[in-house]
């Protein structure tokens, strides 16, 4: 048997394909600390006959979390890091004007609390062009861990997908300066 699952943030979706075709669908709360542990276990339990996991060929397991955060503006502020010039990029966003003849446009909000423009560039093929900044970005990092409450970082350099070199040296340096999280684009 196949197991699809998409944990959102009130219910987890569970689909069983059994081997002869045949479809179940069960629907569980996605956190019911009282009742169980992980809502995907709880949610393969509920199947008959499931008395032999090893039937269990396939688990495929989405989730809407990530995106409904970023969609409601929830979790925990971000400092968002770029390379020189591209710190407008989020706010620029995608030149939606839902408004067009409004006098007063409100933004959405940010999904960042701050960002740290860093000098150091590479190009498209991933050779660097310009070194980074190492004493300039660890000291700006650190007066950001020092003044905000912001435990996670978000690391897209240009061309990184390429050589993530940059990315990887931002991230070690965000960790020194007491960040928790941090996150690349590369990846």
């Amino acid at each position: 048997m196949r197991i699809l699952a998409d944990r959102g943030g009130t219910f987890t979706d569970i689909v069983c394909i059994h081997d002869d075709g045949a479809i179940e669908v069960k629907k569980v709360l996605s956190d019911n600390p009282d009742q169980y542990d992980h809502a995907l276990i709880e949610g393969i339990r509920l199947f008959k006959p499931l008395s032999d996991t090893r039937k269990i060929t396939d688990i495929r397991l989405g989730t809407t979390l990530a995106t409904n955060a970023l969609l409601e503006r929830k979790g925990s502020p971000v400092v968002f890091i770029t390379n020189a010039g591209f710190g407008a990029a989020l706010r620029i966003g995608d030149q939606a004007r839902p408004s067009l003849f409004s006098r007063s446009v409100q933004g959405r909000g940010h999904i960042h609390h701050d960002i740290l423009e860093i000098q150091g560039r590479l190009d498209a093929r991933g050779t660097e062009i310009l070194p980074l900044d190492e004493e300039g970005t660890k000291k700006a990092l650190k007066t950001l861990k020092d003044n905000t409450d912001c435990t996670t970082v978000a690391i897209c350099l240009i061309h990184s997908v390429k050589n993530p070199k940059h990315e990887l040296m931002m991230g070690e340096w965000a960790r020194e300066a007491g960040f928790s999280h941090v996150y690349f684009s590369h990846q």
